[in-house]
């Protein structure tokens, strides 16, 4: 059960607490579905939830190329899909499912110019991912830290 659901959620099938959350509850008569969440509760369910942005992202930097064809446009300049394409030993229509990939994640931006297509690198969605990353780095960061804490006053405590 999700920790975030209160009573006012108890009818409906899916968390709304995030509105990304696919955990699923089953509502049982006489019991009450609400658990009391911590602010850290809170901010662990809201952080380690990705939604459909981040996860395209994800995908598309999953790939070598296209990791290849975001450096290739990082200083900021405008390339059509030939002059990206020439960089790699793929077919034409490769080169352009990657190109859609990383449009469709918008990473990139597509212009058309007669019946070349040009792209440009945009940041916002690799700004958005490093935000993510950085948050869960602060998270995971905090709590090894915690642990480490812990385990020195168990440590002292046995003593």
């Amino acid at each position: 059960m999700c920790a975030a659901i209160g009573p006012e959620l108890a009818e409906r099938k899916v968390c709304d607490f995030c509105a990304l959350c696919p955990t699923e509850y089953r509502i049982i008569k006489g019991v009450r579905p609400y658990l009391p969440i911590s602010a850290s509760a809170l901010y662990s369910h809201l952080a380690m939830h990705s939604g459909p942005v981040l996860d395209l992202t994800f995908h598309a930097l999953a790939d070598s190329t296209r990791r290849s064809m975001i450096h290739a446009l990082a200083h900021g300049e405008t390339r059509s899909a030939g002059e990206l394409g020439r960089q790699f030993r793929s077919a034409q229509p490769t080169i352009s499912k990657h190109l859609k990939v990383l449009v469709e994640a918008g990473i990139l931006e597509r212009t058309v110019e007669g019946r070349v297509h040009q792209f440009r690198l945009r940041r916002k969605a690799l700004e958005q991912a490093g935000r993510w990353l950085a948050r869960h780095q602060a998270f995971w960061e905090g709590a090894v830290d915690q642990l480490d804490r812990l385990l020195v006053e168990g440590a002292s405590h046995d003593r």
